[in-house]
């Protein structure tokens, strides 16, 4: 069974594929595309099957990837900088995690969460600022690469409150749940 008609044309919009091209594709005429998007005809099922194939073709070939939500500025902190310098960092960009390093190396995360689960099982807030981030720190964000597809990142963040992305060993931006409003 195919979909319905009237997602020829908001398919290939979201695509950003022009009428002309969406011919060619499947191969019929581009008055054809038009009249279907306007309502004006009814194609026969093989056209329509035509037209839905190279939409669907199309579609597979613009798959997003962690590069197409990434930000692609990442703060981070170093295991020897303080809570309270953490802290600041993610007050001050208006983030709510951050990914701790040894060096290159990403050896854990800390989070607004982490800090507040600290205080709520009595640690000193004076105490906690004074503390180094390594001593706190949670496990690290799970890293996927560029090229990895949407339907395997949204499963990630099921379960993980952001993802680090690499090109090849080089941190390339950070994914987290909130960027998942920049799908299309």
């Amino acid at each position: 069974m195919l979909p319905e008609l009237a997602q020829v044309k908001l398919r290939r919009l979201k695509l950003g594929v022009k009428q002309g091209e969406l011919a060619k594709q499947a191969g019929v005429s581009q008055s054809m595309i038009a009249k279907i998007e306007s309502n004006r005809i009814t194609p026969s099922y093989e056209n329509a099957r035509k037209v839905f194939a190279a939409l669907e073709k199309a579609e597979a070939g613009k798959q997003q990837t962690a590069a197409d939500l990434m930000t692609r500025t990442v703060h981070y902190v170093k295991e020897g900088e303080t809570v309270e310098e953490a802290s600041k960092l993610m007050r001050g960009k208006n983030i709510s995690q951050l990914p701790v390093l040894k060096g290159p190396l990403i050896v854990g995360s800390i989070s607004d969460k982490t800090i507040v689960d600290k205080i709520n099982e009595g640690v000193n807030v004076k105490e906690l600022k004074a503390m180094r981030v390594h001593e706190v720190m949670e496990d690290p964000m799970p890293v996927v690469q560029e090229n990895t597809p949407v339907r395997a990142i949204y499963s990630l963040l099921e379960f993980a409150p952001a993802l680090v992305v690499k090109n090849k060993d080089k941190i390339a931006g950070i994914v987290s749940r909130s960027d998942l409003l920049k799908l299309r």
